[in-house]
């Protein structure tokens, strides 16, 4: 995977990824993901092994192998307890994470201390000053019973991206955005996923309507599972076959996903973003 954890080519990979016990048949597989030192970067269990499903806790490293954040997933959401450390090995922060009610918005994260990179204690039961970092991202703001609070400022520097928003008990209630144009973006979601325009329904309709079947296909039925990206002007690209059913019947799914004109990009604080979309099709070949 490269720096932004997509799928790449040999050449170009940050990290890489081991899932035990691949092709047998149980509930849960350690996935194991390293750096491109082969030190250790991820340790934690799946439910799938076609597009990791975390669940249970994980733990997470540096590149130089000290600890870096322990976590706790039910359906690849964050849940319950989470510990991090800083690189030298001093602790960071301990909060927990609440599932939001719409389950399709990621959990809430209520911080209940943390600390600074010269050990002093910014956040002390769930009041006074925070400072998120990771890796090329970084806001800083307050928060008042754990939860993000007024003005918050920050950069994504991967993206090229500066942002300043509001956030009430928690909640991004408005944001700006300005990219390296200085050209701003207004948006009230941190993330928006790609989808098609009318709907999931409409898109699977598409596919069935549309799908050309031939002599050497008959019969053949299972569940197709592909993965590929909405880039920014909502054009599929970048197909994988993750489970196949045929030759035939994968590309000709592929041929449908490139030419249906109704997908809608993605969004990363108000700017168009290229995302990675995992999908299942259900084929039922005529007899």
């Amino acid at each position: 995977m490269d720096s932004l954890w997509n799928e790449t080519s040999e050449e170009n990979y940050k990290y890489y990824r081991i899932v035990k016990d691949y092709y047998a048949n149980q509930p849960l597989h350690e996935v194991l993901d390293y750096y491109e030192n082969d030190t250790l970067q991820m340790r934690g269990h799946t439910s799938s092994v076609d597009g990791i499903i975390k669940e249970g806790s994980f733990v997470f490293f540096y590149k130089n192998g000290k600890r870096k954040k322990i976590a706790n997933y039910k359906e690849n959401q964050l849940i319950d307890k989470e510990f991090e450390w800083y690189e030298n090995g001093n602790k960071k922060s301990i909060g927990e994470y609440i599932l939001a009610s719409d389950k399709s918005e990621p959990s809430i994260l209520l911080l209940n201390q943390y600390w600074d990179k010269d050990g002093q204690q910014k956040v002390i039961d769930g009041n006074g000053d925070y400072e998120e970092s990771e890796d090329d991202f970084f806001s800083t703001g307050k928060v008042s019973n754990g939860l993000k609070t007024g003005e918050w400022k920050g950069e994504n520097k991967k993206r090229k991206i500066r942002f300043t928003e509001n956030y009430k008990e928690g909640v991004l209630i408005s944001g700006i955005s300005t990219d390296s144009l200085n050209v701003e973006y207004h948006y009230e979601k941190t993330f928006t996923k790609p989808k098609p325009r009318k709907g999931l329904e409409h898109f699977y309709k598409y596919i069935g309507n549309k799908f050309n079947f031939n002599k050497q296909t008959e019969g053949k039925s299972g569940k197709l599972l592909l993965s590929f990206c909405i880039e920014k002007d909502g054009k599929a690209s970048r197909f994988k076959v993750i489970r196949s059913i045929d030759p035939y019947i994968d590309q000709e799914a592929i041929r449908l996903i490139s030419s249906y004109p109704e997908w809608e990009s993605g969004t990363y604080r108000g700017i168009k973003a290229r995302y990675s979309f995992t999908i299942p099709i259900v084929i039922q070949a005529p007899e």
